[in-house]
């Protein structure tokens, strides 16, 4: 029997006090003693049914969300040696465990499950159950722990902070006890400011979004006006002054990055009525009214952020009535700097009626870029028409852009019919692959746009019309005018502003984002659970050339979510659910390499055991993929 040992029986069989243990450990062990906790056998913790779990893992999103890839990054360089990594939110349910091949039967066994309750009066000392209490980092190790059944291990957790705000606890665990108890405390401390570092930079995104969208919106700049400004995940992220003067509310108490007791019933409140809808509130003893309206922005997929403006009820008139959220920015959200720029410049350049060409290789947005124009503008309440110049012959594409008369032509209607240009009177036609409409129609579609009126297939009358025109191609347009094949004319009038979307593959700063935001979207439509690409998963698909941009992409994102039963997606998985090229095959694997290295500080013979090839092959990829 061994010291902790020894103290272990003097304190709880014998009843003695006075025992050289850690301050920490003993007042836990005090705490589960007046608990009236049993020691001699594992018990029963509470646990979450699987509903329960949804809920609990929808409201956690975030801390999952920044957690896993530093739990996977972790686990893989632990691998093997009988670890088992944990994740507890703020009220200690187990919210994500991996673990080895020699550590999950004992997981098991300890009841260290998904979804179990791990608290100090539920299962005695821990280093998980301290740090959960006492929002402390802390070890321990064998017979420091309440229960002899946790004393094949040491345990080290650490808190996980955002501005003060306790999320939870990062937990590491390993079967082998060892005299590196300080190294196993560091290494979780280290991932639990990942992790919370990861939320923060998260947050600080929602909020640039949230101050996109507020900025888009033409609020007035009156004193008496109180604006409030919401992130997706309902954090309040900014207020004017005013909005603290009608909400009688101290400003200093208007926590920025953070749920409180004013913001929770206030969006609760708002959320009752409807979209844009007024509600009046009482905010005062004297009884004084106030006028509560509220948008949400959101891209196709999700709300970004909810705007609040607040005045008095004698100024009945809507803050919103004229001012419509950018939909440009909602849709295409960006940090790459050209395309935030271009982005900037095209909501500006949508609020006139010049005409835009749209470049871009195919999936890569035009159609939704020119929808989005369209919503942007004055015309956003008067018709988006769209048609396709590659997708229908000559003579068809003429009679539906142009329309026809009575009589034009065998089989046509009596009464003839209008085309897509008076169909869209007063709003929007778009004109896709515009570089492939034939030379003549082209003419006629300059006579069109100078003239702003048209004449229906063998009619002679002309009928004016009053359209914005948007044109989309991937074809190189200044090309085909040197060689003839696209009027210069044409060009000229139909390019007033061009704007260039870029290929999936120059967004890498966006990638991640994009496939998450997709993955989001297209879980909560299926009604499943979300599930998580690995950081290699994640470079690997970076560096695919996607041919079809975001709609390859999408197409990929949904046989993903239609297939895959697990909530992890790694690089294995990947070639079920997308073709990888050569090239990409091999830059996975110079990243597995190069992070075997990493982990065994370069050490060649060591690189290849872990990687499970001889050292003369290792020696030729080293050479091949010129690493030194």
């Amino acid at each position: 029997m061994n010291n902790l040992e020894d103290s272990w029986h003097k304190f709880f069989i014998y009843g003695e006090e006075n025992i050289e243990v850690r301050r920490p450990v003993i007042d836990s062990w005090i705490r589960s003693k007046l608990a009236g906790l049993s020691y001699e056998k594992n018990r029963i913790l509470p646990f979450l049914e699987k509903s329960e779990l949804q809920g609990r893992k929808q409201k956690n999103r975030l801390l999952l969300q920044a957690a896993r890839p530093v739990m996977e990054v972790t686990f893989n360089q632990l691998k093997g040696r009988g670890y088992q990594i944990g994740l507890a939110d703020a009220d200690g349910y187990i919210m994500e465990v991996m673990a080895d091949k020699k550590a999950v039967a004992a997981s098991s066994e300890i009841g260290m499950s998904i979804g179990v309750r791990w608290l100090e009066e539920y299962i005695g000392t821990s280093g998980l159950t301290i740090s959960l209490k006492s929002h402390m980092a802390m070890a321990t190790s064998g017979a420091e722990h309440f229960s002899p059944f946790l004393w094949g291990w040491d345990c080290a957790a650490a808190p996980i902070f955002i501005d003060n705000h306790f999320l939870g606890a990062f937990n590491i665990c390993r079967l082998t006890l060892s005299e590196g108890l300080q190294e196993l405390l560091t290494l979780a401390v280290s991932c639990a400011n990942a992790v919370g570092e990861r939320i923060r930079i998260e947050m600080l995104q929602m909020t640039e979004r949230t101050l996109i969208d507020l900025m888009a919106l033409s609020l007035p700049l009156n004193t008496a006006t109180g604006i409030l400004a919401f992130d997706k995940e309902g954090r309040l992220t900014y207020k004017n002054r005013a909005a603290g003067d009608l909400l009688k509310y101290p400003h200093q108490e208007i926590n920025l990055l953070g749920l409180n007791s004013m913001t929770r019933p206030l969006l609760s409140h708002l959320r009752q009525g409807k979209y844009g809808e007024s509600a009046q509130l009482i905010c005062d003893d004297t009884g004084k009214e106030f006028i509560i309206e509220s948008k949400e922005c959101r891209t196709e997929e999700e709300v970004t952020s909810t705007i609040v403006v607040i005045y008095p009820k004698e100024q009945p008139q809507s803050k919103f009535v004229s001012n419509v959220p950018s939909v440009i920015l909602s849709k295409f959200p960006t940090k790459e700097d050209n395309l935030k720029n271009t982005l900037m410049k095209t909501v500006k350049i949508a609020k006139s009626d010049m005409s835009i060409l749209i470049q871009g290789e195919s999936g890569t947005g035009k159609d939704y870029m020119a929808h989005a124009i369209h919503l942007e503008s004055a015309r956003r309440n008067q018709p988006f028409v769209a048609i396709n110049c590659a997708a229908l012959p000559r003579d068809l594409i003429a009679s539906e852009l142009f329309g026809y008369g009575p009589g034009a032509f065998t089989g046509a209607n009596r009464n003839g019919n209008p085309g897509k240009i008076e169909a869209a009177n007063g709003g929007t036609l778009f004109l896709d692959e515009i570089g492939d409409m034939t030379l003549d129609l082209q003419a006629v579609l300059l006579r069109t746009l100078e003239e702003k009126q048209l004449t229906r297939i063998g009619s002679t009358t002309s009928v004016p019309v009053d359209v914005r025109f948007i044109a989309a191609t991937h074809r190189n347009l200044q090309e085909s005018v040197r060689k003839g094949a696209f009027r210069e004319d044409l060009y000229y009038r139909l390019s007033i502003y061009t704007l260039h979307l870029p290929p999936l593959r120059e967004r890498k700063m966006d990638f991640e984002h994009i496939i998450m935001d997709i993955s989001e979207g297209i879980c909560n439509r299926m009604g499943r659970s979300l599930f998580y690409l690995t950081p290699n998963a994640i470079k690997v698909l970076q560096n695919h050339r996607w041919k079809g941009n975001l709609r390859e992409l999408r197409n990929m994102v949904e046989r993903m979510a239609c297939l895959h039963e697990g909530d992890t997606i790694d690089t294995y998985h990947l070639s079920e659910y997308i073709d990888l090229s050569t090239e990409d095959q091999e830059i996975h694997e110079k990243q597995l390499i190069l992070s075997a290295l990493e982990k065994t500080y370069g050490n060649r013979a060591e690189t290849a055991r872990t990687l499970g090839i001889s050292r003369a092959s290792l020696y030729r990829k080293l050479n091949s993929y010129g690493i030194k």
